[in-house]
Parts: C-alpha cells; sequence; structure tokens
C-alpha cells in the first residue's frame, strides 16, 4: 500500500507535491477556506488532487468539505516532517481552527447558536488533532505562540460547545491535559488565560460530581483573576463557588459567594453574567425553602435572557421556576414550563438537561397525582435516568434529592411490578419517543 501511496506522490508536481504534504495536518475533513488559510492559495492543485483521487469531496447543508483517507494522510504528514514543515504546518493549522472556535464561543449564546454548533461538530477532528499536538510538544516555530498556549486558548474556546454538548469527557480530559502541559512549560501562558481554563474545567468537574477537584480549581481561577484585577473573572469563579458551597449543604457562604458576583456583574453591566448569576442565586434560595426569593431570581434572569435572545439562558430560568411551581402545588404551570424549556434543551443538543427536564414531568406528573399520569412519569425516569449514564451527566444535589423523592412516591402510586414494567419501557425509549410521548401524551 505504501509503495503505491510512494508512487503516487512522485508522479505530482512540485506544487501538487508541497499541497498534499501540507493537506496531512487536517483530521476529518476541511474546507476551501482551511486549505487557503493553512497552505496557501492552491485551487488548480486540490482540482488535481481530487481527479487523481487523492482526496475525496462532499457537500452538505450547502458547505464544501474535502477529506482524506487515513493512509494518506498519515503518509502526507511523514512528508511534511521529512522536508521541516510540518511544525509551522501545524502552526497555521491551530491558528485557523483556534480563530473559528474564538469566533463561535459567544455565538453558542444567540440565536445563531444552532448554526455555529453544525460548525464546531464537523470540525471535531481537527480540534482533538491540535489539542493532541499542543500538549505533546513544546517546539514552536520563532515568534509563534507557544503550542501549550495555544491549546489552552482552544480548550477556553470550546468550553461552551463542550458543555452544551455534553462532551464532558471530553472537555475534562483536553482541558486538564492543556493545564497540565503549560503548568510544566518554561514559558506559562498569561494568568487571565489559565484562570478562564481552570474556570470552565471546574465547572466541567462540578458536573461530574468531582466536588473536590472542582473546588480547587475554582478556587486557583478566582486567585489569578482577582490578581490580574479581572471583574468578570472573579465573577464567574465566585459563581461557581457558590455553586459548589450550596451542594455540600453550605447556603451562607453560598449566598454571600452568588451576591459578590451579581453585584460584580451589575457593576460591569455584564448581561450575560448577571443570566448566570440570577440563577445560582435563586438555585440556593430555593434549596433552603424560600421559593419566593427563589423565584424572583429566576424572573430576573429568563427577563435578561429572553432579551439577550440566549435561548439557554431562558431553558435554564423556564426549568427552575418549573420546580418551583411543583413545590406550590401549579402542576399545570410546572408542565408547561418543563414543556417549553425541553424543547429549547432539544434544540440547543443538551442531552443532560433534556433528561432533566423529563424527570421534572415525571416529578410534575407524579405530585398532581393524577393515575393516568403515574405509568408515564415512571417510563420517563427510566428514560431520563438511561440518558444521563449514557451521556456522563450527573444530577445536582437538589434536583436529586427531589426527583428520588417522586419516584419512591410513583412506585408506591403504582406498585413495584407495574412501576418496573414502566421504567423498563422507559428505558427502551429513543430520546425522540421519550420527547414526542411527552408532547403528545401518549
Amino acid at each position: 500500500m505504501i509503495s503505491a501511496i510512494d508512487w503516487s506522490y512522485r508522479l505530482l508536481t512540485p506544487d501538487e507535491q508541497n499541497l498534499f504534504m501540507q493537506l496531512g495536518v487536517f483530521r476529518g475533513g476541511f474546507t476551501p477556506a482551511a486549505v487557503e488559510a493553512v497552505c496557501g492559495l492552491f485551487s488548480r492543485e486540490l482540482t488535481s488532487l481530487l481527479d487523481k483521487s487523492l482526496i475525496q469531496y462532499d457537500e452538505h447543508e450547502g458547505e464544501v468539505r474535502f477529506s482524506m483517507l487515513e493512509t494518506l494522510r498519515e503518509y502526507a504528514l511523514a512528508q511534511l516532517a521529512a522536508c521541516g514543515k510540518l511544525k509551522a504546518t501545524r502552526q497555521r493549522h491551530a491558528e485557523f481552527f483556534i480563530a473559528l472556535a474564538e469566533q463561535s464561543e459567544p455565538q453558542l449564546m444567540t440565536a445563531e447558536q444552532k448554526l455555529w454548533f453544525k460548525r464546531l461538530e464537523r470540525e471535531q477532528g481537527n480540534f482533538n488533532a491540535i489539542l493532541s499536538w499542543t500538549c505533546e510538544t513544546s517546539d514552536r516555530p520563532r515568534g509563534e505562540p507557544s503550542p501549550h498556549e495555544l491549546g489552552l486558548r482552544l480548550s477556553v474556546a470550546l468550553w461552551r460547545f463542550w458543555r452544551y454538548r455534553c462532551y464532558l469527557s471530553e472537555g475534562y480530559f483536553w482541558t486538564q491535559r492543556a493545564l497540565l502541559a503549560d503548568q510544566n512549560s518554561p514559558q506559562p501562558a498569561p494568568r487571565l488565560l489559565r484562570a478562564r481554563a481552570l474556570w470552565g474545567l471546574g465547572l466541567i468537574s462540578a458536573l461530574m460530581r468531582k466536588e473536590s477537584e472542582a473546588t480547587a480549581q475554582l478556587e486557583e481561577s478566582l486567585s489569578l483573576a482577582q490578581a490580574e484585577e479581572d471583574p468578570h473573572w472573579i465573577a464567574a469563579a465566585l459563581t461557581g463557588l457558590g455553586m459548589l458551597a450550596n451542594n455540600r449543604g453550605d447556603s451562607e457562604q453560598a449566598i454571600v459567594f452568588q451576591e459578590q458576583a451579581l453585584a460584580l456583574y451589575q457593576s460591569q453591566n455584564d448581561s450575560y453574567g448577571m443570566t448566570y448569576a440570577h440563577n445560582a442565586l435563586g438555585e440556593t434560595l430555593c434549596c433552603r425553602g424560600d421559593y419566593e426569593a427563589g423565584r424572583k431570581q429566576y424572573q430576573a434572569s429568563l427577563s435578561i435572557s429572553r432579551r439577550l435572545g440566549h435561548r439557554r439562558g431562558v431553558a435554564v430560568a423556564l426549568a427552575n421556576m418549573a420546580q418551583v411551581e411543583i413545590a406550590h402545588g401549579n402542576y399545570k404551570a410546572a408542565h408547561d414550563g418543563f414543556v417549553e424549556s425541553l424543547q429549547l434543551f432539544q434544540e440547543i443538543g443538551d442531552q443532560v438537561n433534556v433528561a432533566t427536564c423529563l424527570m421534572g414531568l415525571g416529578c410534575a406528573a407524579t405530585a398532581a397525582n393524577s393515575p393516568p399520569g403515574w405509568t408515564q412519569a415512571a417510563q420517563l425516569f427510566g428514560f431520563g435516568y438511561s440518558l444521563l449514564g449514557e451521556m456522563g451527566g450527573k444530577l445536582q444535589p437538589a434536583d436529586q434529592v427531589q426527583i428520588e423523592r417522586h419516584i419512591t412516591m410513583c412506585r408506591e402510586r403504582l406498585g413495584d411490578a407495574a412501576f418496573e414494567a414502566a421504567w423498563a419501557e422507559g428505558r427502551a425509549f429513543s430520546p425522540e419517543k421519550a420527547v414526542a410521548c411527552v408532547l403528545t401524551k401518549c
């Protein structure tokens, strides 16, 4: 096989060979714009490589992409290394895709988020290739940024993508590796960049219920942000630490952190930060039984999120307000809030919160004490736990307590045999069937 590739390669013109070698840095495909940025303008040579079946062409949803078989890619990389151009080409490849990720990061909170999620999904192979290279090498072309710094920048830019699309294990793995590589580097990255990476890792660790790790990561993030006197990232770390304090039952400390964070966001007129802080403070207040004060915080978060077009912020606030409605016995309002939240989380692709919303609907159906809803509730509980297991997601402690209480209630009302049968049916649901079941009241 290698001899056949070698023979084909030697038949190429020098310009075609040059382009073919550089294309080896791409993993999972590439667009014409990426080729131009990383390799230079080689439109004639690109067409020639396509005609010679050394690359493949595909068009999906209006986007033209090219790809290369893995055996050809490995050969191209070997040739690129042999001629001494590998480092410089990898650097350009990294800079192009980091710019894409950084451009996308704020867009993931706008009405355009669905489009940007698709773009990032298509480039996961390239992102992982960059992260692998930046974590493993200390070499860099003269005058260029350190690979370790590039790895941290990419980890920071991809945080929302990893979180919202539930690639928690992937985000944890790469951010941890990038931070370790930077820590061991003779030229560490700027402190604020490290603070941002630690913040993202801390929240992912918290979602994976690695509480002690999350606390250490967020405390270090806070220390670095304070050293840089950056109010936004100080507030972000305080909000995360408040969430962890609430999770371990220390609501007094949680409120101190969260009120400090909210005041900082307000002083900076940081609307996105305010949605985050209002919501976190509302959760703490509700956990200590002050539902009306919690509702006001959720309503503030919802109002700002709607104004910003921040659909995920809307979804989170609606789901939390639905929990308040259950506590007040307003089961129809709770159902409607969870349904609207569910549809938004489904559009975003946040499967962990899809599962949480479906189980919230199970709680509302059980609490309503209507026998026709008990079987569906047991199905939703079974599906929700199954989906969380597949995604590696974990319920927040307060959600866990409430859901387990309603599962016990549902089991008592249905009886063990009927409950177990409905639970098993729910575990076999596809996500589409589970959502359709709720929307059509099957």
